[in-house]
């Protein structure tokens, strides 16, 4: 079962194999992935063109229809350790708890063919997603103990 802990994620930026963050399938008119709130905005900061990496990487593999990606669910390494974790649609739209339990379980398929990789996962949703632990927590319940979700205090 994945561990939960509370705190800032970051600290473990540097001690995970794989550090995921929540997103959208947002692209702005450039062909960027909207990373505008949250630990994306954060993450924008410490990686610097990440949007363009990101919207680039999905375009290629997943496509869009006018500014929205298609579902992507799960990237893992789209830029260096970091992965991205979709959570919703669009970036104007609460998370949807179907979406992470379809992201969920892409990265139980990942966890279960890298079994020995550690990863850092934001709690989804709870922040600018607008969902309550309890919407989410069930599919959480189900990953593995190679699995850290974090909640910012």
């Amino acid at each position: 079962m994945a561990l939960f802990k509370k705190g800032d994620m970051w600290f473990a930026h540097d001690r995970v194999d794989l550090f995921l963050i929540t997103t959208n399938a947002s692209c702005n008119d450039w062909g960027e992935l909207v990373m505008e709130a949250g630990i994306a905005k954060q993450a924008v900061v410490r990686y610097p063109g990440l949007p363009e990496v990101a919207g680039s990487y999905l375009l290629e593999h997943f496509g869009k229809e006018q500014n929205l990606f298609n579902e992507y669910n799960f990237v893992p390494f789209v830029s260096g350790r970091l992965g991205l974790f979709q959570t919703k649609r669009a970036w104007w739209l609460d998370s949807d708890p179907e979406i992470i339990r379809r992201s969920v379980l892409k990265l139980m398929q990942f966890c279960d063919e890298n079994p020995r990789t550690t990863i850092a996962l934001n709690y989804p949703g709870i922040g600018y997603g607008r969902l309550q632990k309890g919407q989410v927590s069930p599919y959480l319940l189900r990953l593995p103990n190679t699995v850290d979700i974090w909640e910012y205090q």
